[in-house]
């Protein structure tokens, strides 16, 4: 009975690109056999160049045609190769997000110039922006912008906003918080 000549190395990475040699010698052929599979398209490239990932129906089509030549450590080495193709790619590391910045009770006097600030309320232990504030230049006033509909706004004479009331019955004043705008 004749051998196989499947070779698996120890370490390889099923992501990186491959020669022809290096794929014929996993796959048990020559490297003529490759060129003629990528030619027939039996043997999937990308852009050129050969990933194991990408040839798990060729290389199980070459593991039933080789099974009885190839020994037990063969099997074994086969098999976690398949299975290791066979695994989702691992998706890439995504930087950690930025924590927010801190949510502090609202203060006129706390506004620093020039700066973008969301104010809102907390409802459920979640902050929820209200309004969009922009703090120019001191004396300046502020320009703001609703998120929400049925507010009233309290405006000091120099244009800060003071308060917000609620349109509704009352029209008690919110408990106001403020965040920087990352936005």
């Amino acid at each position: 009975m004749k051998k196989s000549k499947i070779s698996i190395p120890d370490n390889y990475n099923i992501d990186e690109p491959l020669t022809q040699s290096a794929f014929g010698k996993i796959a048990g052929v020559n490297r003529s056999t490759v060129l003629r599979g990528i030619k027939a398209l039996s043997i999937r490239t990308r852009n050129g160049k050969i990933f194991l990932r990408d040839n798990l129906v060729y290389l199980l089509e070459r593991r039933n045609k080789e099974l009885n030549h190839m020994d037990v450590e063969q099997k074994q080495r086969f098999n976690k190769l398949l299975a290791a193709i066979q695994k989702p790619p691992t998706p890439p590391q995504l930087p950690k997000p930025e924590p927010a910045p801190p949510v502090k009770p609202y203060s006129v006097k706390a506004l620093e110039n020039e700066m973008l600030y969301m104010v809102g309320i907390f409802q459920d232990e979640e902050f929820v922006p209200v309004v969009r504030l922009y703090a120019p230049e001191k004396g300046e006033g502020c320009e703001i912008q609703p998120l929400e509909t049925g507010l009233i706004f309290q405006m000091d004479r120099r244009g800060n906003l003071e308060n917000i009331f609620l349109d509704v019955g009352d029209g008690h004043d919110l408990e106001l918080f403020m965040q920087e705008a990352t936005d």
